[in-house]
């Protein structure tokens, strides 16, 4: 699920960081709102719009649970929910915006990076991007049903994503107007 909620996060920026978007700058350089104030409004769109792309995917497989399953205990799973994408999103949306700033084409090329790591072999620390900590960590807990952990290495990994990525929203680009 990560993959595609990287490229629709990264896709989202695509309609902020355009050459149409760009031209329209104009207008709302010259507009009473402060700049930092119309980045603000545009941010939370791209957020609220992430959010929402997440929330439908997982209430795509929470109804997959329990029509299948009849498993219902979802509260269960918003810590894991939460630690596992929240970081990632965030820092899609922060490196992408300040790629987008950049060069819009950018967006693109970095809308790859999460379905490349699906394919490469990435240390355990890194395995949420590929997909591999929940098929190999579980098993070395030794016990049938663990309950949700993660290793310190994965929660720092995940600390500094988030932490980059909210560095990253708010870094403007050499050249931006400041106000």
């Amino acid at each position: 699920m990560l993959p595609l909620l990287w490229i629709g996060a990264l896709f989202f920026l695509t309609f902020f960081t355009s050459e149409k978007a760009r031209r329209a700058a104009v207008l709302t350089d010259a507009a009473p709102l402060p700049p930092r104030r119309y980045a603000l409004a545009r941010c939370a769109a791209a957020l609220t719009g992430t959010a929402l792309l997440a929330l439908a995917c997982i209430s795509e497989a929470a109804c997959f649970y329990g029509i299948y399953f009849g498993w219902y205990g979802w509260s269960g799973l918003v810590f894991p929910t939460l630690v596992t994408l929240v970081p990632p999103l965030v820092f899609a949306l922060g490196s992408g915006w300040l790629l987008g700033m950049l060069r819009p084409w950018l967006l693109y090329v970095w809308m790859l990076v999460s379905p490349v790591c699906l394919a490469l072999p990435l240390p355990e620390s890194l395995g949420l991007w590929n997909g591999r900590l929940f098929a190999q960590y579980p098993l070395t807990l030794g016990t049938l049903d663990p309950a949700f952990t993660l290793p310190a290495a994965v929660l720092f990994v995940q600390f500094v994503l988030l932490a980059s990525g909210v560095v990253l929203l708010a870094v403007r680009p050499e050249g931006q107007r400041q106000h």
